[in-house]
């Protein structure tokens, strides 16, 4: 069944973990020529925020002890891997590896990255040149698939309140 207000919640705090994993990723990029360490960097910050939203504004699990907490967040860590590496292989398959290919196929050259849109200078950094297009681009389809992904890992799995009970009850 699903639950109006908790997917509104959901998207809602995704898209605030959305951007912390941007603005972490981003600015980490800014100083790195590596595109996986920005990647890693952005992750971390965006599981340790996901988690804290989803287990009290999202799911509202607020009144289960340390020990299920901590399984909570080991569940969720573990769940948060696969799209890790999910968002791993996409940034190495369409931004390290074939950018070039994804570029032209986008025609992101032929874009004028001094007119109106992109001359904003907050999205220069982000977007200013084809090659960071194409980052941002296939960083937002990685971003709404993990969230689609995460969302029903964490109702499902780790959030279940009737598999939280049975947990409970079988220790």
């Amino acid at each position: 069944m699903i639950n109006r207000k908790q997917v509104v919640r959901y998207v809602l705090f995704g898209f605030l973990a959305t951007v912390v994993y941007f603005v972490t990723r981003f600015s980490f990029r800014m100083l790195t020529s590596n595109v996986l360490i920005p990647v890693v960097l952005g992750q971390l910050a965006g599981l340790l925020f996901s988690f804290l939203c989803n287990k009290y504004f999202v799911f509202k699990h607020i009144r289960i002890g340390w020990v299920q907490s901590f399984r909570q967040f080991v569940d969720f860590f573990i769940s948060r891997i696969v799209v890790f590496f999910f968002d791993l292989g996409m940034s190495h398959l369409f931004v390290d590896r074939y950018a070039e290919f994804w570029m032209r196929t986008l025609r992101l050259q032929q874009i004028n990255y001094q007119n109106r849109f992109f001359s904003f200078p907050a999205l220069q950094k982000y977007m200013g040149s084809p090659a960071l297009l194409n980052e941002f681009i296939f960083t937002v389809v990685t971003q709404l698939l993990a969230g689609i992904i995460n969302y029903i890992i964490s109702k499902r799995l780790i959030f279940n309140v009737k598999k939280q009970q049975e947990v409970a009850t079988s220790v």
